[in-house]
């Protein structure tokens, strides 16, 4: 049987957009029959600004989950790690996720299609207004027209359900 004191979770949406502002949850769960303190701490990241203490103290009584938020504001773009750190009477507990930045613009995507005999060429212009660092090439080479239709119907099948 597996045990453990207490923990942290984190809750963070999906994705942000550079310049968002906000306020992340931590909970904290106690599942000691007593009263525990725990010291919660947002690691220092480069990809954020921190509003405040990264530093919190929780009381929490016998049993009891409690949250804490954290306001942050995203400062740069791309896939980063939140790692929040909690300290208890005894044991420690530590939770990372990943978060997506976006950058704030407009999203441009360009298809090419043709056939592939021997040898095939496409131009990739990016445009010069482009954002540093947002450049993404994604080749997909089907054999034949049914297998994009089979691809196709297997993203129908995973919307908007699953």
């Amino acid at each position: 049987r597996a045990f453990q004191e207490f923990f942290v979770d984190l809750d963070l949406p999906l994705s942000l957009t550079k310049g968002d502002e906000i306020a992340v949850p931590v909970a904290v769960y106690n599942y000691l029959d007593r009263p525990q303190e725990v010291r919660l701490e947002l690691e220092k990241s480069s990809w954020y600004d921190l509003m405040g203490d990264p530093v919190r103290v929780l009381k929490l009584g016998a049993g009891e989950v409690t949250g804490e938020r954290f306001r942050i504001r995203a400062s740069k773009a791309g896939t980063h790690q939140l790692t929040v750190w909690g300290m208890g009477s005894a044991r420690k507990d530590a939770i990372r996720r990943d978060v997506q930045v976006l950058p704030r613009g407009r999203l441009v995507m360009e298809a090419k299609n043709g056939m592939l005999n021997r040898q095939w060429e496409a131009p990739i212009l990016v445009p010069p207004t482009s954002l540093d660092g947002m450049g993404r090439l994604l080749a997909r080479l089907y054999p034949s027209a049914a297998s994009q239709v089979v691809e196709g119907l297997d993203t129908l099948i995973r919307a908007p359900h699953g």
